[in-house]
């Protein structure tokens, strides 16, 4: 987990952290406090592969988010639209 500190000198304080939601943080003490309950995974599974897990999770439902609001965009097909060779300009 990123470590905090009361004195703001830890991991959670770095400046490249104090973008991350606070709950987002809360979710995966939790996650780590429920995996550590099972007796088959107590002391089996770190921190960082917590965060890691949730991470990855993360990342996954934002990338299907993002795609559910291109499908609302609509696409062009037929002389409407071009396949670009390039993405960055026009063929």
């Amino acid at each position: 987990m990123i470590l905090a500190s009361p004195v703001g000198k830890a991991e959670k304080d770095h400046p490249d952290n104090l973008s991350l939601a606070g709950d987002g943080f809360d979710t995966v003490i939790k996650a780590k406090v429920a995996v550590g309950s099972n007796p088959q995974c107590t002391n089996k599974v770190s921190c960082a592969d917590t965060l890691a897990m949730a991470t990855r999770d993360l990342i996954a439902l934002a990338f299907v988010t993002a795609m559910t609001k291109l499908g609302r965009v609509g696409v062009e097909t037929g002389n409407e639209g071009e396949i670009r060779h390039d993405c960055t300009r026009v063929n």
